[in-house]
């Protein structure tokens, strides 16, 4: 190991005492001796060493990094985006069933010698999806909601009578609805009746 490295090792080692100690002002002195190499020592090499003049450590406090702003816009926005894709699903799945429709009775035909009872049918291209039903409204009022394509109902008063139909879907959100279809009933056969007693013996 030669001279100049142990100077330097010793530099750094005097500095490291003196920080170590708080000592900002001690005294460090470089030696020179005759064949050039230089060493550091704290002591004084003779009465007339003067110490170097060492610049001051620069001690950087470490910052504390704030976290970022909240920004509640962007929250909001985020939302807005579930929510708008959420519409347009909504739209996609309602334009599969917009040709919903009920397939029967046909609008205003007449319907006699089926004991006043109606079968109702109700057709899409589409399967149902897991949780839709079909709720049937006869003359304003609304049928235990179903999934089976028709319905028959019991027998009903002659004359007019009104249907239509609504798809929901598993949250209760309407998917698509009917047209309101009229239909007539004509009146109830008494050899209708004897009939089905008949078929009955």
């Amino acid at each position: 190991m030669n001279n100049r490295f142990r100077g330097f090792t010793a530099l750094l080692t005097a500095l490291a005492l003196l920080v170590a100690a708080g000592a900002v002002q001690a005294e460090v002195y470089k030696v020179v001796d005759e064949h050039g190499n230089v060493t550091y020592t704290d002591k004084a090499p003779g009465p007339d060493a003067k110490p170097m003049v060492l610049r001051g450590l620069s001690i950087i406090a470490p910052q504390k990094t704030a976290p970022p702003p909240t920004d509640p816009g962007a929250a909001e926005a985020e939302n807005a985006g579930d929510d708008q894709q959420e519409v347009m699903s909504m739209r996609e799945v309602r334009r599969n069933y917009r040709d919903f429709r009920i397939v029967s009775p046909a609008h205003e035909q007449t319907i006699s010698g089926t004991g006043n009872a109606v079968t109702i049918a109700w057709d899409t291209q589409y399967r149902l999806q897991p949780g839709m039903t079909v709720t049937i409204y006869l003359d304003g009022v609304a049928q235990a909601p179903t999934t089976q394509s028709a319905m028959t109902t019991e027998r009903l008063d002659r004359g007019a009578h009104e249907v239509r139909a609504e798809l929901v879907d598993s949250s209760g959100r309407r998917v698509a609805a009917t047209e309101t279809i009229t239909f007539f009933i004509q009146q109830w056969s008494v050899n209708f009746e004897a009939q089905q007693q008949s078929q009955g013996n």
